[in-house]
C-alpha cells in the first residue's frame, strides 16, 4: 500500500495535488515497468519548507549553509517497508527552473523523481539519472498538470 501525503508547511501557494500525483506516478511507474523493487508498504511524506528551514536543515545534515531545492530522508528500508520524507523548498525551485529556462512544474517533476529515488536507496549515478529521465519522461505522457 503507498501512502504518500504532502503538505505546505509556507504561506505560499504551492501546487500540492501536482506534487501528490506525480509522486503517485512515479511509484506506480517503477513498480509496473518493475525498474526495481519496491516493497508492498511505501510512506512518504513530502513537505514544502521555506527558504529559512531549508538553510537549516541542509546545514545540519548534509554541513552546506546554503539552501537547496530540494533535501530527501530515508527513515526505514525494510523487506516490506520503505519510508521516507522529501522536504521542498518552492521559491528555490521556481528560481532554478526560471534559470535554466524550464517550466515550474517540470523543474518541480524532476526533483520528485530525484528524491524519491534518493529515498528508494540511489546514489548520483549514470543509472540513477538514467532512471531519473526515464521516470520523467513516462511522467510527462500523463495527464498531470
Amino acid at each position: 500500500m503507498n501512502t504518500i501525503e504532502v503538505t505546505n508547511a509556507t504561506s505560499s501557494r504551492v501546487p500540492l495535488s501536482f506534487s501528490q500525483c506525480t509522486a503517485d506516478g512515479c511509484v506506480q511507474i517503477i513498480k509496473e515497468e518493475n525498474f526495481l523493487f519496491l516493497p508492498a508498504n511505501i510512506i512518504i511524506s513530502i513537505a514544502f519548507v521555506g527558504e529559512k528551514t531549508i538553510k537549516e536543515l541542509n546545514n545540519r545534515y548534509r554541513r552546506k549553509n546554503r539552501v537547496t531545492d530540494i533535501l530527501s530522508f530515508c527513515y526505514e528500508k525494510k523487506d516490506d517497508t520503505i519510508a521516507g520524507e522529501l522536504l521542498l523548498c518552492w521559491p528555490v525551485i521556481r528560481r532554478y527552473a526560471h534559470a535554466d529556462k524550464k517550466n515550474e512544474k517540470d523543474e518541480l517533476r524532476k526533483n520528485i523523481v530525484h528524491g524519491l529515488l534518493h529515498v528508494f536507496g540511489f546514489e548520483h549515478s549514470k543509472m540513477m539519472f538514467s532512471l531519473q529521465d526515464v521516470i520523467i519522461e513516462r511522467l510527462s505522457k500523463r495527464s498531470i498538470s
